[in-house]
């Protein structure tokens, strides 16, 4: 629990500093602005290379980090915080213009700027998370998959089976693999009994 406790301050950190940089165009390229320790990227067509510093990303592009590493990447007003030993993929844009992150490992803190309409995806192999605009978290690990939310509300689907839950400021979902078709929703002990 405690060490749930620190990433979190951390990841809260890294959110608050982000919420400071200024927006840039919608449409802007994914590039990495921040690292530290190992990170890895591999472009669509090119091997694994070491990540730099303001490297621009294609669609398509995976970014992995090592037990030390952690990394920023910025496309505009989205930003995606890693941290270390996660990977993801930026997917190609879909036809509804919709943003689709496709993350297989770890732990990484979203903030995606508000739209009127669902805009940004985030999917695990077990769910799939979406936004019109807010701060979360989305851990993909070998018993369980979930979402934590900083701010706003975000819409968890499981993959399998359909169900879906919008999941606010504060509360967990969570998709085991032993029932892949479930959502369980956690509340902080702290805010449970107001």
């Amino acid at each position: 629990m405690r060490k749930f406790l620190a990433l979190g301050c951390a990841l809260a950190f890294a959110a608050s500093a982000l919420m400071a940089s200024p927006a840039s165009a919608q449409q802007a390229p994914w590039r990495i602005t921040a690292r530290e320790g190992v990170v890895r990227v591999r472009q669509p067509g090119q091997d694994l290379a070491d990540a730099t510093l303001n490297q621009n990303l294609r669609e398509g592009a995976s970014v992995a980090t090592g037990a030390d590493g952690r990394a920023t990447l910025e496309n505009g007003a989205q930003h995606i915080v890693m941290t270390p030993n996660s990977r993801m993929t930026i997917a190609p844009d879909s036809n509804d213009a919709m943003t689709r992150i496709l993350q297989d490992l770890g732990s990484l803190l979203f903030q995606v700027d508000h739209r009127e309409a669902s805009h940004f995806r985030v999917e695990t192999p077990l769910l799939a998370a979406v936004v019109k605009g807010t701060t979360f978290t989305v851990s993909a690990g070998p018993q369980q998959d979930m979402v934590h939310v900083s701010q706003g509300l975000v819409e968890v689907r499981a993959n399998e089976g359909g169900a879906a839950n919008d999941v606010a400021a504060g509360v967990t979902a969570r998709i085991a693999r032993a029932a892949p078709g479930a959502i369980a929703m956690t509340v902080p002990a702290e805010s449970a009994g107001v």
